[in-house]
């Protein structure tokens, strides 16, 4: 994961890494939600 940092910014690279991220956390909000209820 740590090699994308040292990648020439590439606008598909960074528009996958924030997407990747985004989906990251809005699967652990989910998971703690269900764990809650």
């Amino acid at each position: 994961c740590l090699k994308f940092l040292f990648v020439p910014p590439n606008l598909c690279v960074v528009t996958i890494a924030v997407a990747s991220f985004a989906w990251c956390n809005l699967f652990y909000i989910f998971k703690r939600a269900v764990q809650l209820q």
